[in-house]
């Protein structure tokens, strides 16, 4: 039973900014394991990044002689409250990209930089790499990716919810999980828009010459709102009916409805 487990034998430092579900999976494979091992009666349908199950946290942190709080770090729950004032059960949070178990083809949920992985010394997905407002790797200036380009399917750890479909060549965090086809090789697009800076992640303020700084957190919320303005039917029509300044951006988002 995976529950029996003690410790593993052979342990792995996690990298700067990895994801909970990257380094479990690297661990898992230096000691045997062609998925990283849950405890008994564990759901592996539940988002392994998000974190909210405590006793599982507990159960990772014994499993590798490692502090709590350092594993807790490495979840939804290291953004908390910069970015999520909380956090659900099931982590349905705003600007959560989800990783639903689903083994068909998506064109949304969790990115990568293809040239990250292509410069690590050891491959590793980043808890970054989660968040919607994060549409450009801020070190290589290109747009992150969320589908593997030979087989179509979404990122880890969306495999890690059906370890039979993980494919036998899965040995690297630069490799698709389904088909093993190499991320770190796919083609990049340069984009050099500005997503949140990681100095505001870092701090959780937002630096205003011209007021006080804002709150990370509630910049955000109120992003959303904002976003929600254009993206819902009956306020978009209204804002595009106005005659402001906002009208011609709206319309545009009406022609992609």
């Amino acid at each position: 039973m995976e529950s029996s487990l003690g410790a593993l034998l052979v342990r792995r430092s996690p990298q700067r900014g990895e994801s909970l579900s990257s380094w479990r999976q690297r661990i898992g494979w230096a000691n045997g394991f062609a998925a990283f091992p849950v405890p008994e009666g564990g759901n592996r349908r539940r988002d392994p990044d998000v974190g909210a199950d405590q006793s599982e946290l507990h159960w990772i942190a014994a499993l590798n002689r490692s502090q709590f709080d350092a594993i807790r770090a490495m979840s939804q729950f290291g953004l908390c409250p910069q970015v999520f004032s909380k956090i659900s059960s099931r982590g349905h949070s705003p600007w959560w990209t989800r990783a639903r178990p689903a083994t068909s083809a998506r064109g949304y949920g969790p990115m990568f930089c293809p040239v990250c992985l292509y410069t690590d010394a050891v491959p590793f997905f980043r808890l970054a790499w989660r968040l919607a407002f994060n549409f450009n790797c801020p070190v290589h200036g290109v747009r992150l990716i969320d589908t593997c380009a030979h087989c179509g399917r979404p990122p880890w750890p969306c495999g890690s919810a059906v370890p039979a479909r993980l494919s036998t060549a899965f040995s690297c965090m630069s490799l698709c999980w389904q088909c093993a086809g190499g991320l770190s090789s796919q083609p990049t697009i340069a984009d050099d828009r500005e997503g949140v800076p990681a100095r505001w992640l870092a701090s959780s303020v937002i630096e205003n010459p011209r007021t006080s700084p804002w709150l990370l957190v509630d910049a955000l919320a109120a992003l959303r709102s904002l976003c929600q303005l254009f993206l819902r039917g009956r306020s978009r029509r209204v804002i595009e009916e106005s005659g402001s300044k906002w009208a011609p951006l709206a319309a545009r988002f009406s022609t992609k409805a």
